[in-house]
């Protein structure tokens, strides 16, 4: 995953536009930052949002038997398969629920905790782990395996968004798995229900000999997804167009009408609400903590300033964070900004001393509303 790093902050966090910064690979879930917590023994690791479930969702609400949807996500996730495999890796645990959506449509691979790094195109691999119902025969089997295992795998996902269901029976656990792998008929397509296209796509990637499959670039170039290329790069132009108009409507605090505040899911505002209270409690924290500390520093010390360089007044968060985290919740800019802004007035007491300074004021008849102008101004009227 760290092939695909994007910086939350810094230079690699922009374009030179200043447009958001896509990865080398925008198939696969970004990967933006680590920490650790010495205090827990455990890593955090920050990721791209991705708020429209996973393909196991589309699965198990009967699946999506609309070839031109499942040739669309087919393309893209190969694309990923295609860029891992380049790096000499191996994903090993390709499944539905590892292939996340979001509100734009893109589908994109996640959880690399299991990836297996090789030493060429041609090596091989032993290990026993992922996820047994997805793992192609010569796995199962114990066998060594390579890159052809993940194409098993990609086959098997698609194969059981198009019926809704897994497509092998379980019933007899790992032993009753093991025999229909490797002794029945690889699954396949109803042809009476789907193409000749799509069906002749996923035999070729349930071969049971991993040699008679082909690899991802050359799966790209099958007819089955024939346009597909096209239609990902008009996306990724749309997308990005979306990102530069939401990123230019960032220093105009009016500049949206009523449809564009109200635009995303009553979903996406919780979820806004929930990372805005969150966020801003625990870096509020982290902030009265640094202070404290470097106030102690000072206090120790005279003459001189403590090593820390704590800013004085809690500071807000950057809007072009709050444009990114607008794009990927699918709401307005302005609605983000005044969601975090309402919390840090909350913190600093901001609220508090605006209102205080309003209630001194006398208001002319024809005057405004003078609360209304402090806050616009940021209480900083005198």
């Amino acid at each position: 995953m760290y092939q695909n790093l994007v910086p939350i902050s810094g230079d690699g966090s922009t374009t030179a536009r200043g447009g958001i910064k896509l990865g080398p690979c925008p198939q696969i879930v970004s990967f933006h930052d680590a920490f650790i917590n010495p205090d827990e023994g455990n890593i955090s690791i920050v990721l791209e949002y991705m708020d429209g479930g996973s393909l196991q969702d589309i699965v198990d609400t009967g699946g999506c038997p609309q070839e031109s949807v499942l040739a669309n996500v087919s393309y893209r996730v190969l694309v990923a398969l295609a860029f891992i495999h380049d790096k000499h890796q191996i994903h090993r645990d390709i499944k539905p629920s590892n292939l996340l959506i979001n509100h734009n449509g893109e589908v994109k691979v996640s959880d690399f905790g299991i990836v297996r790094e090789m030493e060429s195109t041609v090596a091989k691999a032993n290990t026993f782990v992922g996820t047994l119902t997805y793992m192609s025969p010569e796995r199962i089997s114990g066998e060594a395996y390579s890159y052809a295992s993940d194409l098993w795998s990609f086959g098997l996902s698609i194969l059981a968004v198009a019926l809704g269901k897994y497509p092998l029976n379980t019933e007899g656990g790992y032993w009753g798995l093991l025999h229909n792998l490797r002794d029945e008929p690889s699954p396949k397509l109803p042809e009476d229900m789907f193409s000749p296209e799509f069906c002749e796509f996923i035999n070729l990637c349930l071969h049971k000999d991993p040699n008679e499959r082909p690899s991802c670039r050359e799966l790209l170039d099958h007819p089955f997804l024939d346009g597909c290329s096209v239609a990902m790069k008009e996306q990724t132009r749309s997308i990005r167009e979306n990102m530069q108009a939401a990123l230019e409507g960032l220093d105009d605090e009016n500049g949206e009408d009523e449809d564009m505040m109200s635009q995303g899911s009553d979903t996406a505002r919780t979820e806004l609400d929930e990372l805005c209270e969150l966020s801003m409690n625990r870096l509020y924290d982290l902030w009265a903590r640094g202070k404290a500390k470097q106030e102690a520093n000072d206090n120790n010390v005279e003459g001189k300033r403590g090593s820390a360089n704590v800013p004085k007044q809690f500071p807000r968060i950057s809007r072009l964070k709050l444009a990114n985290l607008s794009f990927q919740l699918g709401l307005s800019v302005n609605t983000v900004v005044r969601c975090f802004e309402r919390k840090w007035r909350e913190l600093t007491g901001a609220g508090y001393e605006t209102a205080r300074r309003a209630g001194r004021v006398k208001l002319k008849p024809g005057e405004p509303d003078m609360l209304r102008v402090l806050v616009a101004e940021g209480g900083r009227k005198k």
